[in-house]
């Protein structure tokens, strides 16, 4: 245990080769996960005459206030040894807390005795609770009414001779339709706000097209056709009318070019970018400037 506490550091993106694993991790590489801490004691207890095993399980978990359980992930999953010491009990030895921070708490036991872990406590005050602390509280209440739906299904009917009453039958009925309704009222809300909002991109697509209407004439946006290959369509126009324009209406028309330019890019950002910070004001800015420039080019 000292020596891993020591030499050793935890890596959980460490990949070994397949032969002679176990020689490479102990003598050279020195990193790894809880499988290559515990595989490598319990085989060096064995070596030494000591009856050993490798016990897979869980370590930790999240505390849910809401619904009063634990909760146990596959993340959790974890490897330690348990060992007869003088043919002693059988004891517990988890030498991979020996390399990681969390050994060095008070909050852990590596010998014997339980885990314990203390979890961040956020019912004091909700006041001034930053935007994760936040979402991890919903995701709590969200994972108890999951669980508690879960197990008013599983206990749904077995009132006669079973382990529920016709009461607590009743009670998982309600339960269930009302997680059920929540479940619609969600759903429903997320159609809207997308239906919204694709009316939004629409009605400003449209603007788009129109303000270019006197550079593209008659000529639709072709299926498909994106607002970048649309604006690239309306360059193409432009460069036909610099052909013979003079200095001032050739910036003009270089000021419109960059004015659709910039226009498509930003409303392309703004409809598939997840960080855009654009508003359909925004959008909508950017299509009046193009209609002034135009104008400006005698195009409008």
């Amino acid at each position: 245990m000292d020596r891993f506490r020591t030499e050793f550091t935890y890596d959980t993106s460490i990949s070994l080769p397949q032969a002679d694993a176990l020689d490479s991790f102990f003598f050279s590489g020195k990193a790894g996960y809880c499988s290559y801490f515990a595989t490598t004691m319990a085989t060096i207890l064995r070596a030494a005459g000591v009856e050993a095993n490798v016990t897979l399980g869980y370590l930790g978990g999240q505390w849910n206030q809401y619904g009063q359980f634990w909760s146990v992930r596959n993340a959790d999953a974890h490897a330690w040894v348990e060992a007869r010491l003088d043919g002693g009990s059988w004891q517990r030895f988890d030498p991979t807390l020996a390399v990681m921070s969390l050994a060095d708490s008070s909050q852990v036991e590596l010998r014997s005795g339980e885990l314990q872990v203390r979890q961040p406590d956020f019912t004091q005050d909700g006041n001034g609770l930053s935007f994760v602390q936040r979402a991890m509280l919903a995701g709590e209440w969200v994972e108890a009414l999951n669980t508690r739906l879960t197990l008013a299904i599983m206990d749904y009917g077995q009132g006669d001779g079973g382990g529920s009453t016709e009461r607590e039958d009743y009670t998982a009925l309600i339960i269930l339709a009302l997680s059920l309704g929540l479940t619609g009222v969600v759903v429903f809300g997320a159609v809207m706000a997308w239906n919204r909002r694709k009316t939004k991109v629409r009605r400003l697509e449209a603007r788009f097209e129109a303000a270019l209407k006197p550079l593209l004439g008659p000529v639709p946006r072709g299926k498909g056709e994106t607002l970048l290959a649309l604006a690239g369509r309306a360059a193409d126009r432009l460069t036909d009318h610099a052909a013979d324009a003079n200095k001032t209406r050739l910036d003009a028309l270089h000021r419109a070019g960059d004015a659709i330019n910039a226009a498509a890019s930003r409303m392309t950002e703004w409809r598939f970018a997840p960080h855009s910070v654009d508003t359909v004001q925004d959008m909508r800015m950017q299509i009046q400037s193009i209609r002034a420039a135009l104008r400006a080019a005698k195009l409008g």
